[in-house]
């Protein structure tokens, strides 16, 4: 398999600022601070480097499912330590729970949200437009999937 095929292009390589002895992988999972990276050979376990956690000022710091990072790895290649996340180019966000204004990343690099509502007993505009903001926030192309047409209200 090649990172081509995992979403990396061009841009998001070049952007890359990976230091000596590491090499990009994709995000694929994140469970209470454990990560799981991919790249062309498959995938392993990775935790953050101290240094990382030092600096990371926010829970959107953090790497996420989607990130592209600079990872470099241990034991004959069965774990990894994330160094560094690559910039993002898009992000699907929704505000952390709590009083504190802040915000938690759900995923990150996404070309398009397919954003599907039934037309039937629970159809509702405001959900609609507060998923179509989350998405147009985040840079990403929204896609409306709208079901069960046939069974709305007619008026």
């Amino acid at each position: 398999m090649e990172l081509t095929e995992l979403g990396l292009d061009n841009v998001l390589a070049h952007q890359a600022k990976c230091g000596s002895g590491q090499r990009l992988a994709r995000v694929t999972a994140v469970d209470r601070g454990r990560y799981v990276v991919r790249d062309e050979h498959g995938e392993v376990p990775a935790e953050l480097t101290g240094r990382f956690l030092y600096t990371a000022t926010s829970a959107v710091d953090m790497p996420c499912v989607g990130d592209w990072v600079c990872v470099e790895y241990h034991d004959a290649e069965s774990s990894a330590s994330i160094h560094d996340v690559v910039p993002r180019r898009s992000f699907l966000r929704r505000k952390s729970p709590g009083k504190n204004i802040d915000f938690q990343i759900i995923a990150a690099n996404i070309d398009a949200a397919f954003i599907v509502q039934s037309c039937h007993f629970d159809f509702n505009v405001r959900r609609l437009e507060r998923y179509l903001v989350m998405v147009n926030e985040g840079h990403i192309a929204p896609v409306l999937l709208l079901t069960k047409t046939d069974l709305g209200e007619r008026g």
